[in-house]
C-alpha cells in the first residue's frame, strides 16, 4: 500500500507550519518519509510566497496553488475539503493523508495506511463541544437533520479523548485518512455542500461545518471506518488534562501531535506538566525548531481545572489568537 499525504498552507501563520510537518515526515516518517507529499493553496489571494514554495519543494513537497476553493473562499476550512477532492483524482497512491498544518509527525505512522477492510481513518474529537451524546442530548435536533440532509443513517457511539464522554460518531478533521478508491474525498465533499447549501449552521456558528460534514461521510462509511487510537491527533496542549495513560505518555509513546498555536510560545514544550523529557531526541529535534513565527506569548493551563478560565486568562488567548492568526 502507499500512502500521499495532503495538507494546505496560505500566506502566513501557515507558511512556518508547512514546513515543519513536511520536514517531520521526512526525518521521522519511517517506511513513509519518502511518500509523496502535496501542498495546496487553494485560495488565489492567499497563496504562499515564492521563498516558501522553494523551501517546501527543497523538502520533496508538490506545491499546488490551483484555485480551487472559489465558491467557499469565505470559509477556509472548506480549503482541506477541496484539496482532498483534487488529490483523490491527481495522485495514484492507495490512500490518501489529509494533515492540518499545525501538527508534526514524531514516529511512523503506521496506522494511516489503511488495510482493505477499511476506507476512513479518524480520531474523535477531544471534548463533547457541539457533539451529540444521544437522544435527549439538545444537539441531537441538529445531527438528526445533518444525517437528513446527507441521506445518511446514525454511525457508531465513541469516546472523547479527554472526558471518555460517550457521543455520536464526530471527528477531529485535522488527520483525515481515505482509501483513494473508496471516493471519500468526494463523499465528503457532497455532504459539505448538503449542509452549507442548505444554511445547516450549528447554532455556535459554521466554524466547524468541515468536521460535521466529515461525521456523515463516517457514518455513510460504517462498518469500514478506522478509530484510530490517541497516539494519532494527539492534542498536546490537553496534556494536563487528559486521564491516564495520555497525560504521563511520552513523546516516545506518540505518533502525530496536533499542537494548533501553542509551538508559537516560546518553550512550550518545556513547560508542559506532566513533565516531558528534555533528553528524548523528539523533545530535543522539536525544540531546535521552536518557537514558530509569529511568537506569541500565552500562559499554558498545567492543571486540570474542568476548563475554567478567569477572565484574564480568556483575554489573553483571545488576544494571542486574533494577532497570530492576522500575522502575515
Amino acid at each position: 500500500m502507499s500512502v500521499a499525504f495532503v495538507l494546505c498552507v496560505e500566506r502566513g501563520y501557515l507558511e512556518p507550519q508547512s514546513l515543519l510537518l513536511a520536514e517531520s515526515i521526512r526525518a521521522w516518517g519511517g517506511g513513509m518519509s519518502q511518500s509523496a507529499i502535496l501542498a495546496y493553496s487553494p485560495r488565489a489571494e492567499t497563496r504562499v510566497p515564492e521563498e516558501t514554495r522553494r523551501s517546501l519543494i527543497s523538502l520533496g513537497v508538490e506545491v499546488i496553488s490551483d484555485d480551487l476553493n472559489r465558491i467557499d473562499a469565505e470559509y477556509p476550512f472548506a480549503n482541506k475539503i477541496h484539496a482532498c477532492l483534487d488529490a483523490e483524482s491527481r495522485v495514484d497512491a492507495d490512500v490518501l493523508c489529509f494533515l492540518d498544518t499545525d501538527t508534526v509527525f514524531i514516529a511512523e505512522p503506521v496506522e494511516v495506511d489503511l488495510s482493505e477492510g477499511h476506507d476512513l481513518g479518524v480520531q474523535p474529537v477531544v471534548g463533547k463541544g457541539q457533539a451529540s451524546t444521544g437522544e435527549g442530548d439538545p444537539d441531537d435536533i441538529y445531527w438528526s437533520k445533518s444525517h437528513a440532509l446527507c441521506d445518511v443513517a446514525p454511525g457508531r457511539f465513541v469516546e472523547t479523548m479527554r472526558d471518555r464522554t460517550r457521543i455520536r460518531g464526530y471527528y477531529n478533521a485535522g488527520l483525515v485518512c481515505m482509501r483513494r478508491d473508496a471516493g471519500r474525498a468526494a463523499r465528503w465533499m457532497d455532504c459539505f455542500r448538503r449542509l452549507k447549501d442548505a444554511g445547516h449552521v450549528h447554532p455556535r456558528g459554521i466554524n466547524n461545518l468541515d468536521q460535521h460534514a466529515l461525521a456523515m461521510v463516517a457514518a455513510d462509511s460504517e462498518p469500514r471506518v478506522k478509530v484510530l487510537d490517541w497516539r494519532y491527533n494527539h492534542a498536546i496542549p490537553q496534556r494536563a488534562r487528559f486521564p491516564d495513560p495520555l497525560r504521563s505518555a511520552g513523546l516516545d509513546e506518540l505518533v502525530h501531535l496536533h499542537y494548533h498555536r501553542w509551538f508559537n510560545v516560546r518553550d512550550f514544550l518545556g513547560r508542559l506538566e506532566p513533565p516531558l523529557d528534555r533528553e528524548d531526541p523528539r523533545f530535543r529535534w522539536l525544540q531546535d525548531r521552536l518557537p514558530l513565527l509569529p511568537e506569541i506569548e500565552e500562559e499554558l493551563q498545567t492543571a486540570d481545572d474542568g476548563g475554567r478560565r478567569s477572565d484574564r486568562l480568556r483575554a489573553e488567548r483571545k488576544q494571542s489568537k486574533r494577532l497570530w492568526r492576522t500575522a502575515e
